[in-house]
């Protein structure tokens, strides 16, 4: 036999699977934030973020500037990455869609302001040795934080409930919850940041599903 008939079949190649993001509850929420001090860049980012969705790296380079306390909203530009060790870079979004205005509730509104307050403490506190900039995530002496901090900080978190976690954990938490409460998908799509109502719809396909048939609940009640 000169050919190889199976010269002719493409092997598919494995794919990576992916590892389910958890969800929590708002207990297993204030138990890992009550691991950190008020007036701490672990506190806010972690408040920022079960609150918003938000990614890490735009929590990382979000601005005060950014935020507006008296409309309640967060203009979100460029997220804050890592690009070597030591070093610092805002980077620009994979999608116009990233670019977005987040409104927000007056929990977060709270914490921000408490927030703004230990920081200028911090100011005074340091005097001329206080690293003076807009972030809102910094460290005591007031050095912004990159998303290396906040993975070491959920390292951390792991350790200390001894249960997977990540950062993104709140992300996808937040639209979760959002979806169970009834929210609209294309609010949720725009608040997140995604390019297309597509990704999120797969994205959270595990609550999708179940509001596909209380929908269908809904209407066979409707007949009834």
């Amino acid at each position: 036999m000169k050919d190889n008939p199976m010269q002719y079949i493409a092997i598919p190649k494995n794919k990576t699977i992916k590892k389910e993001i958890k969800v929590i509850t708002l207990d297993e929420f204030n138990n890992i934030l009550n691991l950190f001090n008020k007036g701490t860049y672990q506190y806010i980012s972690l408040m920022v973020a079960f609150h918003t969705g938000m990614r890490k790296g735009e929590v990382a380079g979000l601005t005060w500037e950014d935020i507006n306390l008296k409309t309640k909203t967060i203009d979100l530009y460029p997220p804050m990455i890592k690009k070597k060790k030591g070093d610092i870079e805002l980077a620009t979004p994979k999608s116009s869609s990233s670019y977005r205005t987040i409104t927000i509730g007056d929990t977060l509104v709270k914490a921000l302001k408490e927030h703004k307050k230990y920081q200028n403490e911090n100011k005074l506190l340091f005097g001329e040795f206080y690293i003076n900039n807009n972030f809102v995530c910094t460290k005591i002496n007031g050095s912004p934080i990159n998303i290396n901090s906040i993975s070491t900080m959920c390292n951390g978190i792991i350790k200390k409930i001894n249960t997977h976690f990540t950062f993104h954990s709140l992300r996808h938490t937040h639209a979760t919850m959002l979806l169970e409460a009834g929210a609209n998908i294309k609010a949720i799509q725009k608040r997140l940041g995604h390019s297309n109502i597509a990704v999120t719809m797969n994205t959270y396909s595990h609550v999708t599903e179940t509001m596909k048939q209380e929908t269908v609940d809904l209407f066979e009640k409707s007949i009834k």
